[in-house]
């Protein structure tokens, strides 16, 4: 009997761990979506590209709507320094891969280059748009 008890309270605080949240989802999924970058000039909203990551690695971005370029990326998880975001992409034939430390909130992106002379660029979560179809 206190082996089913014993059993029975493991498995009640099992799962009210996970009910709460205190187990992480993965890093992945808050990344996924379309982020823009954009800043304010005068009264107008600008904005100067996306980025779009997607499920399985595969990203893509446009940066101020003329060049498209479409890559993976790989999330790695650092103990001492949080994670690390590497993008792989090509553009005009030639290949790069570009390392950030990021933080990444429900509404907020920020993408500090691992080298020191890069610019850190602040990204808000896109608004989602629904395809609606006329019949």
């Amino acid at each position: 009997m206190k082996k089913v008890l014993s059993i029975f309270l493991l498995l009640a605080v099992v799962l009210t761990v996970g009910a709460c949240g205190i187990i992480k989802p993965s890093p992945e999924k808050a990344l996924l979506g379309k982020w823009d970058y954009s800043t304010s000039l005068g009264t107008a909203n600008v904005t100067f590209g996306s980025i779009e990551f997607k499920e399985g690695g595969v990203m893509s971005a446009q940066l101020i709507g003329l060049i498209n370029v479409d890559g993976n990326y790989v999330i790695t998880e650092q103990e001492d320094s949080g994670s690390l975001l590497s993008i792989t992409y090509t553009a005009l034939g030639i290949s790069y891969t570009v390392e950030y430390n990021y933080t990444v909130s429900d509404t907020a992106l920020q993408l500090t280059p691992t080298k020191a002379n890069g610019i850190t660029l602040n990204y808000t979560k896109a608004a989602e748009t629904e395809n609606t179809q006329t019949k």
